[in-house]
């Protein structure tokens, strides 16, 4: 899935911010992954 796309689906709780992280993606809302 590709950042804009998560992006997309976590818009409700507001800005995101997504990370590689250990092979996948790591989704950050106000510096804390959700």
């Amino acid at each position: 899935m590709d950042n804009e796309r998560i992006a997309e689906l976590f818009e409700g709780l507001g800005p995101v911010s997504i990370r590689r992280m250990f092979g996948g993606k790591g989704i950050y809302f106000d510096g804390v992954i959700v």
